[in-house]
């Protein structure tokens, strides 16, 4: 992502907020729809390889500079945001990778796919990702706890109000995945995490 000039970035911003795409030309204004899902992915510097000291080979300056092409405002916009490290040998090597297989995972996402359909009939959205602010009050209830975890995380990562909704609308799909009906403290910290790196250095 961060090889994309800033400015090219930025125009992002819009369309994934706003589901649509707005050309204004002379000879008039134009609006294109635009729902689409933004898998992205970047190093954390220049070589790729901070924060490894023994490895990497770029300045302070040129990790802020590499870092700061992808803006908090545009992160803010993107619902999970996951550091994946190095594998190490042993595990490029195992014959059987270990984990839930990717039969079983499209079993759970069909499911909850169809847990949503279910949920917004008759609401004019299909999926969690589209609720609103008022959608967002009235199927992602929480418990005291959540709402506790929810609040200390507000203040502690610092969340604006579109990071707080989109965290929300992720623990309800986790526990879509799961089959359950309320939120649970395990399914808003698991949302949360997908959040950590906003609070983390440089942001990425």
């Amino acid at each position: 992502m961060p090889e994309y000039n800033r400015n090219v970035l930025q125009l992002l911003r819009q369309p994934m907020e706003d589901r649509s795409v707005t050309i204004v030309r002379n000879e008039g204004t134009y609006e294109y729809p635009a729902d689409f899902m933004l898998v992205a992915a970047m190093n954390p510097c220049p070589c790729g390889y901070y924060p490894d000291q023994a490895k990497c080979t770029c300045s302070p300056q040129e990790i802020r500079r590499y870092q700061n092409r992808a803006s908090h405002a545009l992160l803010d916009r993107i619902d999970m945001k996951v550091l994946v490290s190095q594998v190490p040998f042993d595990r490029l090597r195992e014959e059987q990778p270990s984990g839930e297989s990717s039969e079983a995972i499209q079993r759970r996402v069909v499911k909850a796919t169809e847990i949503q359909w279910a949920r917004f009939a008759g609401e004019g959205i299909r999926f969690n990702s589209q609720m609103t602010g008022k959608q967002i009050r009235n199927y992602c209830p929480l418990t005291p706890d959540c709402e506790e975890i929810l609040k200390n995380a507000f203040y502690q990562m610092n969340l604006s109000a579109r990071g707080m909704h989109r965290t929300l609308r992720v623990a309800r799909t986790i526990a879509d995945l799961e089959s359950c009906g309320a939120i649970l403290p395990r399914h808003l910290a698991e949302a949360l995490s997908y959040r950590m790196m906003e609070a983390a250095e440089g942001g990425y």
